[in-house]
């Protein structure tokens, strides 16, 4: 089985409360959401001529915890049978819509095609319950169709039917979600700027950590401030697991002053090394922290000991005739459970650099994705390599057998 990545797309979900339907509220996937922006004023339509009767969402949208409007919280309907939608970003346009709550929390939300939506309104620091939800299980792609994601939303998610030449009223309340925060820093004690945190909230029913689904669009960065410290906002009641990654993913291609860069697509990728809060790259020695709705937990502190990180580098090639391999990947593993550590990626010229190893023992999964070759189709066996990485490992030479379609495992 290659350890070569699959790529998802991802259903984007935000939250909060209704009054009077007591449930959570999304918004659409990447697959069918499209969102029509209009002026302000808390007034948004589809920005789209739409054929027959339409009609309108109206309300407020209020701070359970203090009472007061909402301000310029973001107000998002779908409908429900678009939720999902493999039909293209065309398909939903028609029934999706957004605007922003003014001053006094009112909204409007106006040409809407009649039938059932979600409504919702996401502001920060306020409850964001799709979080009970894994990353995966909001997934849609050819392996998880929309309709067992559709359920799972709209079981949880409140509703409101939009009738034509009508308008609906709807009054949204927004609860103070659980925060957690802290400090990134380095065994220097220099602050770890820009480090990428992750959450991982426990799923009793299934008896392992799961990667919560945040909101991003409007919502702060999982990421540490200049000090090192990060905030995690927004997060239903339970146990969650808070982890950290180095170096952070993604990066601007501008250049310095106007255009652009061109990414170094030909370079190895090392991997990211994750530490979770306990300071141990072992999830299964990570410390939980519990948080109830509306708590604060503050000094989950994690700490990078870089004193103890080694490097191992080296080149992967094809036994057959020596030629650079270069769409491979490589799995550091934890010899006790097989528990993955870091997954690294060669360059064009089949080189690799891994500079964020800690030092012990660990087993290499090095796995080829198959080539264009002189007589058709070349592919390649999985090679599993013990490693001892209690000092810097360079010059490891990997050599690749040739093996039939369908069978690329060995040890």
């Amino acid at each position: 089985m290659s350890i070569l990545p699959r790529f998802r797309s991802v259903t984007s979900l935000y939250g909060c409360w209704a009054d009077s339907i007591q449930a959570t509220l999304p918004i659409g996937s990447l697959l069918c959401f499209v969102v029509a922006l209009s002026g302000a004023g808390g007034r948004s339509g589809l920005g789209q001529t739409v054929s027959g009767p339409t009609g309108a969402v109206r309300g407020y949208v209020y701070c359970a915890d203090t009472g007061q409007p909402a301000r310029f919280a973001v107000i998002r309907i779908q409908s429900v049978a678009s939720l999902g939608s493999e039909g293209g970003l065309g398909a939903a346009a028609v029934n999706a819509a957004q605007a922003t709550a003014g001053l006094d929390g009112s909204f409007l939300i106006e040409g809407l095609s009649p039938g059932n939506y979600v409504v919702l309104a996401t502001l920060n620091g306020y409850l964001f319950p799709p979080a009970q939800y894994s990353w995966n299980e909001l997934v849609v792609d050819s392996q998880s169709p929309a309709e067992p994601v559709r359920k799972r939303l709209t079981a949880v998610l409140p509703k409101v039917t939009v009738e034509p030449d009508q308008t609906t009223s709807l009054n949204l309340r927004l609860e103070r979600g659980a925060e957690i925060s802290g400090t990134i820093s380095y065994d220097d004690g220099s602050p770890a700027i820009n480090a990428q945190v992750r959450v991982y909230r426990f799923a009793p029913e299934k008896k392992q950590w799961q990667e919560v689904q945040m909101p991003t669009d409007g919502w702060p960065l999982r990421r540490t401030d200049d000090r090192g410290a990060y905030r995690i906002t927004g997060l239903p009641g339970g146990s969650y697991l808070i982890s950290v990654r180095i170096p952070p993913d993604g990066g601007s291609l501008n250049a310095i002053l106007g255009g652009g860069v061109s990414p170094n697509l030909g370079a190895s990728h090392p991997g990211r090394l994750e530490i979770y809060f306990g300071d141990t790259v072992r999830q299964k020695s990570a410390k939980p922290v519990e948080v109830a709705v509306g708590e604060h937990r503050s000094a989950v502190d994690i700490h990078f000991n870089l004193s103890k990180l080694r490097t191992i580098s080296g080149t992967v090639s094809a036994e057959s005739d020596g030629h650079a391999l270069q769409q491979v990947a490589l799995q550091l593993s934890f010899p006790d459970d097989r528990s993955t550590f870091i997954v690294a990626h060669v360059g064009q010229d089949g080189t690799f650099q891994i500079p964020f190893v800690l030092e012990g023992d660990y087993i290499l999964t090095v796995s080829a994705a198959p080539e264009d070759g002189p007589h058709g189709k070349r592919a390649y066996r999985i090679v599993e390599l013990p490693l001892s990485a209690h000092a810097d490992l360079s010059g490891l030479a990997i050599s690749l057998p040739e093996t039939s379609e369908g069978q690329s495992t060995s040890h």
